[in-house]
């Protein structure tokens, strides 16, 4: 897990094909003002999913884990409820 700021996606572009063309999209987004649902990138290699749900405590989430897909999750303060974009980057066929 890395754990950072949009302003450092270049520093993890190489890490996978895809992860420049997500970070495009997330710095050329209003992601405000997408509603909330699936939103397709490039197909099913690559969407943006947008939740806006309240953030939980340490205590009340679980471990996840995903074999298919990698997650990169964006929340912001911008409101007491919080968007959650998630890009499913990459799919093993």
């Amino acid at each position: 897990m890395i754990l950072d700021t949009i302003n450092n996606a270049h520093r993890y572009a190489m890490l996978h094909p895809l992860f420049t063309k997500v970070f495009d999209y997330i710095q050329s987004t209003n992601l405000h003002a997408l509603a909330p649902g699936k939103h397709s990138i490039a197909g099913d290699d690559l969407f943006v999913i947008i939740e806006r749900v309240q953030g939980r405590s340490r205590d009340s989430t679980q471990l996840e884990c995903h074999r298919k897909y990698i997650d990169i999750r964006l929340y912001t303060k911008h409101k007491p409820t919080c968007i959650s974009a998630r890009q499913t980057l990459y799919r093993r066929r």
